[in-house]
């Protein structure tokens, strides 16, 4: 039987963001394979993880390139990056937390790039009168990120549906959560 790498990251990925200490072993189960067979593709913890935060920066730089973040108007905008970055959600759990995104220059260059055009996005739409003006474009970046996280743990612990995710994130970041109905 062959094992896809990317299967392994998934399973990496989703294990420990539940769990950061949690055994190689309990990796190698969730991605049906062995110990040995996991210690061959990856020796030890840490280069698991960095194939896990490298898979992340991929994917999400990916996501960006696809999202016509600089002409859609920001709610489509904000709503596709949504449905594109749920799937890869369980990547980004992991890498937004691992030392490894600030340690490593080309995973900060990576981080650091879709932050800003994400920021970019965020002050089009103040200047649009689409989204708060009392908050900074840096606060709502990091609250979609966290919303986005919120979402993966919420879906992986079985309290949200996997379908419902992508519209709580976009209805949070767009419309936050007082009391008062969105539009």
């Amino acid at each position: 039987m062959r094992v896809s790498i990317d299967a392994v990251v998934d399973a990496g990925a989703r294990v420990l963001a539940r769990d950061r200490a949690a055994p190689l072993s309990a990796v190698a189960q969730a991605a049906s394979i062995s110990r040995a067979t996991l210690h061959r593709m990856y020796p030890n913890r840490d280069v698991l993880v960095e194939a896990i935060v490298e898979r992340a920066c991929r994917e999400a730089r990916a996501v960006f390139d696809l999202v016509d973040m600089a002409h859609s108007p920001v709610p489509d905008a904000i709503r596709d990056l949504v449905r594109r970055l749920m799937p890869i959600a369980h990547l980004w759990a992991l890498a937004i937390n691992e030392p490894l995104m600030d340690q490593v220059p080309r995973f900060a260059e990576d981080a650091a790039e879709l932050e800003q055009r994400l920021v970019e996005l965020m002050r089009r739409g103040q200047r649009d009168g689409v989204l708060r003006t009392d908050q900074s474009a840096r606060w709502m970046t990091f609250f979609f990120g966290m919303a986005l996280t919120a979402a993966h743990h919420a879906v992986a612990s079985g309290f949200l549906a996997p379908r419902e995710a992508p519209d709580l994130v976009v209805s949070s970041v767009l419309h936050g959560i007082s009391g008062s109905p969105a539009p």
